[in-house]
C-alpha cells in the first residue's frame, strides 16, 4: 500500500512538473518575440516546401524536418510563427516527460523527477521554446529513441533516431553511439534492426539529396563548409 501511494505521489509530482514547464512557457508564448534569423529561414523553407517553390525560400544546408512541420502549419492556414512556437512548447513538455521516463529506468524515480525538473526550468530550453529552432525537436526524438531501446522496440528506436538526425544533423552522432551500444549489448541482428529503422526516414532524404545535388551527403558537406 505504501509503495502504491509513493508511486501515485510521484506521478502527481511528474504531472505537476510537466504542467509547470508548459504553463510557464504559455504565459509568455502570446507576447511579442522577435523572429530570429534561423527561425525565419525555417519558416521560409516550410512555405517553400508547402507551396512547391512558389513562396518562401530554400537553404539546402539545413535539416528538413522542422521546415516540414512549419510548412504543414502554414498550409493548414495557421500562423507558423505562433503555432510553430506552440509546437516547440508541446515538444518541450514531451522532453520533460521523456527525461523522467528514461531516467527512471537507469537512475530511479527520485533522480528522474529531479532531472525532469532541471530540464523544465533550464534557461536555454526556456529561451529556445519561443523560437522555431531545431534543438528541442532533436532532443525530443533522441529521448524517444532511448525510451524505445529501453522498452525493446529496436526499429522504432532507429526511426526516431532518424527523425532526430533530420531535425538537427549533429544529432546523427547519437545514432552512431546507439548502434554501437546495441551491437555490443544485443548483437548484430538487433543493431541491424535499429539501423533499418534509422534508414526509413533518412534514406528518402539522402536519395533526394543525391538526385538534386549530385550526392547523398552533398547537403551535409555544403553545410560543413558553410560552418
Amino acid at each position: 500500500g505504501i509503495h502504491m501511494n509513493e508511486q501515485k505521489f510521484e506521478r502527481y509530482i511528474l504531472i505537476a512538473i510537466v504542467i509547470l514547464a508548459m504553463a510557464l512557457r504559455l504565459l509568455f508564448a502570446f507576447s511579442y518575440h522577435e523572429v530570429w534569423w534561423d527561425s525565419g529561414v525555417y519558416i521560409g523553407m516550410g512555405k517553400y516546401l508547402a507551396s512547391g517553390g512558389s513562396s518562401g525560400l530554400w537553404e539546402h544546408i539545413r535539416p528538413p524536418l522542422v521546415p516540414m512541420m512549419l510548412g504543414g502549419i502554414w498550409s493548414a492556414g495557421l500562423d507558423p510563427v505562433l503555432f510553430g512556437r506552440l509546437l516547440e512548447i508541446l515538444l518541450m513538455g514531451g522532453v520533460v516527460l521523456l527525461t523522467y521516463l528514461v531516467g527512471k529506468e537507469w537512475f530511479g524515480n527520485r533522480s528522474a523527477l529531479l532531472a525532469s525538473l532541471i530540464v523544465a526550468l533550464s534557461p536555454i530550453f526556456f529561451y529556445l521554446s519561443f523560437h522555431q529552432y531545431t534543438e528541442i525537436p532533436a532532443v525530443f526524438f533522441v529521448l524517444l529513441s532511448l525510451l524505445f531501446i529501453q522498452r525493446n522496440y529496436p526499429v522504432l528506436s532507429g526511426v526516431t533516431a532518424g527523425l532526430a538526425f533530420l531535425s538537427k544533423f549533429p544529432a546523427g552522432m547519437f545514432f552512431i553511439i546507439l548502434a554501437g551500444f546495441c551491437l555490443y549489448a544485443h548483437g548484430w541482428k538487433y543493431a541491424l534492426k535499429v539501423a533499418g529503422g534509422f534508414a526509413i526516414p533518412v534514406m528518402p532524404y539522402l536519395a533526394a539529396s543525391a538526385f538534386v545535388y549530385g550526392g547523398p551527403l552533398a547537403t551535409l558537406k555544403a553545410g560543413q563548409s558553410a560552418i
